[in-house]
């Protein structure tokens, strides 16, 4: 290899790097538990089977 491209390869930062530092940014809005989307999908999915079934 030559010492050029070995010099150019020495210097490129790692490919997860910039997920990295996204991943480590707190972002504004409202923050809720992992477990509140789950159960609002389970209501809405329940809703729609009883609205189907006496419909």
């Amino acid at each position: 290899m030559s010492r050029s491209r070995k010099k150019k390869r020495e210097f490129l930062p790692a490919t997860s790097a910039g997920l990295l530092s996204f991943a480590g940014e707190e972002a504004g809005g409202v923050k809720v538990p992992p477990y509140v989307p789950l159960i609002m999908t389970l209501v809405v999915v329940l809703a729609e089977i009883i609205l189907w079934a006496f419909m």
